[in-house]
């Protein structure tokens, strides 16, 4: 049995009379950091030709491992693609890593017996891991979230309109002032004068 897991080649396959057949093992994990506690359906891609898997779709669920399951009886190079179906969750960010899978099937030297060797390289940055993993996140914004935050602002912005507010009338009122003070000074120099023009007018009598 070949375990493990790269890159799309061209495939060829050559029959090995009197050989038994390899078991061939692609592994893969999955984890839920979103906490939305969903299942992941991993699903692999092969051309015409290529030996089928067990499976074309696992559905997993948040910590587990799992693998597609193939043989073959033939000497050949086989390519697959294995990535999640992602999920309509708008709190989630869905893992769309593509993962290049190449199965190499040898014939053992000496013998009749076949060997393989599984490589994957991750499509997104060109490394070849030892394992597929696949990890859904948070996006870390809600509904709820948003609506509590739009109050908040509303709640600051009303504050804030209030405070503008209360400025702008103590700011007319202090500029009253000046003017109700020159008013009063006016009044009581009207006055004076009346005062003294009334004594005079007594006088000249």
């Amino acid at each position: 049995m070949c375990i493990l897991i790269g890159l799309v080649v061209s495939g060829f396959a050559a029959n090995a009379a009197g050989t038994e057949p390899v078991t061939v093992r692609i592994p893969f994990s999955y984890a839920d950091e979103s906490g939305a506690c969903e299942n992941a359906e991993i699903l692999i891609e092969y051309a015409n030709g290529m030996p089928a898997p067990d499976s074309d779709t696992k559905t997993v669920s948040s910590g587990s491992n799992d693998y597609f399951s193939l043989k073959t009886d033939a000497v050949g190079i086989y390519t697959y693609k294995v990535y999640q179906k992602a999920g309509s969750d708008p709190a989630v960010i869905y893992d769309d890593t593509v993962y290049d899978v190449t199965v190499y099937v040898t014939n053992t030297l000496g013998t009749d017996k076949l060997e393989c060797t599984v490589t994957a390289v991750s499509n997104d940055s060109g490394a070849k891991p030892d394992k597929l993993e696949f990890v859904n996140k948070g996006t870390g914004t809600t509904e709820t979230d948003t609506t509590e935050t739009t109050t908040d602002t509303e709640t600051t912005d009303s504050k804030t309109d209030t405070k503008s507010d209360t400025k702008t009338n103590k700011k007319t009122a202090d500029e009253a002032k000046p003017f109700t003070a020159m008013i009063i000074c006016f009044a009581a120099l009207i006055l004076l004068l009346g005062v003294v023009y009334v004594k005079r007018s007594d006088r000249t009598v």
